[in-house]
Order: C-alpha cells, then sequence, then structure tokens
C-alpha cells in the first residue's frame, strides 16, 4: 500500500482519469463509450474532494479488496498457502500498478468477487452465494461489458461441464442477479441512441485489422507478462501432467496427486490407547481426504473462469489488437488456482519471483515519474518527446496559462483528453471542436452547439494548427502561441461563432461517422439527429472531409 500512495501521489492526472472524473462529475445513468459503475463511483469519491488520492481510491482499495478475498477463500483448504497466494496476488503489478482510475478497475473487483462467490456454492453448496455472485456479476457488467465474457464462462461450466438441475438452478440465480443491471444498461441505450454498443460493436471495429499472426503473437506474450512467467509455467506443467494425474504432488502429503493415507506425515503420534489413537487417526484422515476432494472440484471451475474469457480473446486476437488492460479483470482466479493445486515450496518460490518482477519493475516506474523534469531534459529527447513529456507532467500549468483568457469565452480542443484535462485543470467544462474521433464522445451528450451561436471560442491546441480551417465558422479568429518549459504550445481565438455552418459542415460528419443507429438496433430515435437536425435525418446532407480519425 505505502508503494501504491507514492505513485498516487507522483503520478499526473492521465487524459483518461480526466475524461472519468467528468462522467463523475455529470451524473446519468449511462455514458457513451461503457457501462456506468465507474461514473457513479467517482460522484461518491469526489464528494471527498477533488484530489487526486480520493479520485485514484477505487483502485487503491483494489489491493485490500482481492488480497483478502483470496486470503478468506483459501484459507478452509490451508491458511498458511492462503496466505502466499494472497502475498503473491499483492505483491504482483497488477496489484502494485493498480494506481490510475478506470473502467478496469470496478470491473476486476467485481468479475473477482463473482468468481469467488460461484466458487463458494460449489464448495459449501449453499445457493445463496450464488445470489451475490450473480449481484457482482451485475455490477461488473456495469463496469465493462468484458463481464459478458466471464457470463459466458459460467454458461459453459453450468451446462457442458457438469450439467445437471442443481448447476441449471445455479445458472438461473446468478442470471437473476445480473438482470436488474442489465436492463437498466439496456433501456438508458434505447433511450439514447446506443453509444454504448455503436462505440463498443461498430464504431471502434472500423479498424479491424485482418487475419494475422503478429497480434496473436503480442498477445500471448503479453499473456506470459501479465500472469507472470513462473504461474505460467506451472500452468503449463499442471497441463502436461493432466492436472490431476500421478505425476502431481498432493497438497496434503508426498504422495502424488493422491488422498491422503494413515502414513502421511504426523496422522501417527504416540497416544495412550492404541485405539483412541487409530480413532482420532481416521477422524482426521477422513477430514483431509474430503478437504481434498473438495480442492480438486475446485480446481476446474477455477481453470475455467480463468481459461475461457483469455482463450476468446486468443481468437479476437486473429483479427484484431488487443489491449494490454483487456484480459486483465480475468488473471486473477491463477492465485485462486495457485492456491489450491500448487504446494507449500512452489508457493513460496512463487512469492519469491514475484516479488522480484514486481518490484523490480515498479521500482524503474517510480524512479520514472519521481525524476524532475529538468532531468529528463538532459536526456537526448526528439522534439516531439520533449513536447509530450511536458504536457504529460505539466498540464495544469500549461492550462493555467489559458484561464486569463477564459473569461466570456468558451474553452475547446480538437479532442476529448485535452478537453477532459483541461476540466480537470481548470475547473471549467470544455467543448470538443471539430470532429474529434470515435474514443470519448461524451461531449456529443452534454453540448449543444446551438446555444453556443454568436459566442467566442478559446481553442487549445498542443500543435500548431491550420488557422484556414477556423476560419468559416467565426466572424474573425486569430493563432496565438506560447512557450512553457521550452514546448510551445497554441490556441485559437475565435470570435462570434458560425452555429448553421458549423452544423452543415462538421455535425453533420459526426453524426454520419459515429451516430448511425443500425436497422437492427429498435431505438426511440437519434437522439444526435434529433438536437441538430430535427426531423431531417443527418443522411440528408452532403458529408465531406474524412470520418473515424484517430484524434486523442
Amino acid at each position: 500500500m505505502p508503494i501504491k500512495l507514492i505513485l498516487v501521489f507522483s503520478l499526473p492526472i492521465t487524459a483518461d482519469e480526466a475524461y472519468y472524473f467528468i462522467w463523475g462529475h455529470f451524473l446519468s445513468g449511462g455514458y457513451y463509450d461503457h457501462p456506468p459503475l465507474i461514473g457513479w463511483l467517482l460522484y461518491l469519491f469526489q464528494l471527498l474532494g477533488a484530489h487526486p488520492l480520493s479520485v485514484r481510491l477505487p483502485a487503491v482499495l483494489l489491493t485490500p479488496i482481492v488480497g483478502c478475498a483470496i486470503y478468506a477463500f483459501l484459507k478452509r483448504e490451508d491458511a498458511e498457502k492462503a496466505a502466499l497466494a494472497s502475498c503473491a496476488f499483492i505483491l504482483s503489478p497488477i496489484s502494485l500498478w493498480s494506481v490510475l482510475i478506470a473502467t478496469d478497475v470496478p470491473l476486476l473487483i467485481f468479475s473477482f468477487l463473482s468468481i469467488v462467490c460461484v466458487l463458494q456454492t460449489l464448495r459449501s453448496q449453499n445457493n445463496a452465494w450464488c445470489i451475490a455472485g450473480g449481484l457482482c456479476l451485475g455490477l461488473a457488467f456495469l463496469s465493462k461489458y468484458f463481464a459478458c465474457l466471464l457470463a459466458f464462462s459460467y454458461g459453459v461450466y453450468f451446462l457442458i461441464l457438469s450439467p445437471g438441475r442443481a448447476s441449471l438452478k445455479r445458472l438461473a440465480i446468478l442470471a437473476a442477479g445480473a438482470l436488474p443491471f442489465l436492463i437498466q444498461n439496456l433501456y438508458w441505450n434505447y433511450q439514447h441512441g446506443w453509444p454504448n454498443l455503436l462505440f463498443n460493436l461498430v464504431n471502434r471495429n472500423f479498424f479491424v485489422t485482418g487475419l494475422g499472426y503478429k497480434n496473436l503473437l503480442v498477445y500471448l506474450l503479453m499473456l506470459v507478462y501479465l500472469v507472470n512467467p513462473f504461474f505460467c509455467w506451472q500452468l503449463i506443467r499442471a497441463f502436461f501432467s493432466g492436472l490431476h494425474g500421478a505425476t502431481m504432488r498432493s497438497p496434503y502429503g508426498p504422495a502424488a496427486g493422491s488422498p491422503p493415507s494413515l502414513c502421511d506425515g504426523d496422522l501417527l503420534r504416540p497416544r495412550r490407547s492404541p485405539y483412541c489413537l487409530r480413532a482420532r487417526s481416521l477422524c482426521k484422515l477422513a477430514e483431509k481426504c474430503s478437504r481434498y476432494k473438495k480442492s480438486l472440484s475446485l480446481r476446474q471451475p477455477a481453470l475455467c473462469f480463468l481459461g475461457l474469457p483469455l482463450l476468446c480473446f486468443l481468437a479476437l486476437s486473429s483479427v484484431r489488437e488487443i489491449g494490454l488492460h483487456w484480459p486483465l479483470a480475468f488473471i486473477l482466479p491463477v492465485f485462486i488456482w495457485a492456491g489450491l493445486d500448487l504446494d507449500k515450496e512452489k508457493l513460496k518460490g512463487a512469492l519469491r519471483f514475484t516479488a522480484w518482477y514486481g518490484g523490480l519493475q515498479t521500482l524503474v516506474l517510480m524512479l520514472a515519474f519521481l525524476l524532475p523534469l529538468n532531468v529528463w531534459q538532459k536526456l537526448p529527447l526528439s522534439s516531439s518527446a520533449w513536447h509530450r513529456l511536458v504536457y504529460f507532467f505539466k498540464h495544469r500549468e500549461i492550462h493555467a496559462f489559458l484561464k486569463g483568457d477564459s473569461q466570456h469565452t468558451v474553452l475547446a480542443a480538437p479532442s476529448y483528453s485535452d478537453a477532459s484535462l483541461m476540466f480537470n485543470d481548470l475547473g471549467l467544462y470544455t467543448v470538443v471542436f471539430g470532429e474529434g474521433s470515435y474514443h470519448g464522445r461524451q461531449d456529443d451528450l452534454l453540448t449543444d452547439f446551438r446555444a453556443l451561436n454568436h459566442r467566442n471560442f478559446l481553442i487549445f491546441y498542443k500543435r500548431k494548427p491550420q488557422l484556414e480551417a477556423y476560419q468559416p465558422y467565426f466572424r474573425k479568429s486569430e493563432l496565438h502561441r506560447f512557450t512553457q518549459y521550452g514546448a510551445r504550445f497554441y490556441y485559437v481565438s475565435g470570435k462570434d461563432f458560425q452555429y448553421p455552418l458549423y452544423r452543415d459542415r462538421v455535425l453533420r460528419i459526426i453524426c454520419l461517422s459515429y451516430w448511425r443507429i443500425p436497422s437492427w438496433l429498435p431505438a426511440r430515435g437519434n437522439f444526435f439527429s434529433l438536437k441538430y437536425f430535427g426531423n431531417e435525418t443527418c443522411a440528408s446532407g452532403q458529408s465531406t472531409g474524412s470520418s473515424h480519425t484517430q484524434a486523442r
């Protein structure tokens, strides 16, 4: 925790964090990119203040929540192994580096808690845990749609790997627990033109790369890094030995993969009566055999919930690039598997390896972010790299330069990332001016350009813009330049915004590119088209220019 707190205070607020900060500021039933849970959480945590610690508190709490859940679940099998597995997670890069707020944070927490509840259901045969698992699955779904992969894993396990009436009942309970959250999200999307589905299924898949092996190899290397090379090797060994075969070591004794016997360890100890000795030994043997059988029965679902989502990403990697953060939520069951399957010596080895593996990387990361900017300046960096570095570390000071010129003007930026950081730094809402990209289009739901007609604009740029591109939309426009830490930044001051022309040339392209609802989706209406074009559809005009730009 101290390491995470150092990173929390040393890392500047990133663009994506500032974007989710907007979600928390403007509380809503849904948002453009993803389901709304992260916005709801940030709304609550922002009540503590706008300090980075309060904004990042959900990410900080991830480590104790998951670490305690691992220990609480495994301690019934073996308290020492439970502590080793929990510590291995706490020292892993996934835990140490989870200091930035993102939709993945609640997804990690609630998907893992759902898995633990389902495994506890299988161990205790108490379906009350299934209710908790379904509720956690619903909250994971409200965090990110990747939770659907976990629901798919539950379906495969209960319908195919462990069929039966009891499994069907548990699957139905899980579905019932998650259903209210699903209905809320679907209803909000229906009311607002399906922004979540347009982003996740249509707009972002415009850039599918086609079949290829490069992304697949990168994904496999990514998995080795995220899972941890030590655990990867143990998983491979377990796979080729048949997981429960005769060559595997039992966690209850030296016998290879077999239940405990009367000859194991300290079961036989001198007693006053040989009858008492035999009775006590048989009771202990029965207890250990029962625990061993339950641990065996939990390994298959743990591996199923770990492996199936990762296999889905493997298949997807053949046609598109997989983000480093995508599989994070499905890596955590490896610590449950390790606590069930590995013996104490291997877990101690895993803990030692993870301490070095995560510790060295975290040390390098901390040094990089704690170095003063003048030290970075002495390194052989290109001008563009230095420019990005200055903006990353000093964006608050750079934006503060604009505040004096922002009176009675509309602050704007060409991308959601710059606009979000300006809002976070200045406390003044900043609109996205121009087409933007398929990322971060929450501004489409918040800004009404009709109300900005004839207003004056100040549009911030990290790179020199073409002033001619803005002249049609203002009666008068001027380009200004200023320097911070040797890096140049720009802003355009536009007088008397001409909304009708901007609607026909820019907003129509946005509507055609990002808000075209597929015919197979029932919808209350296209809110973007209705807002700016009335009963006229945005497709009735001529669109010029390029769409699907990658501005961030």
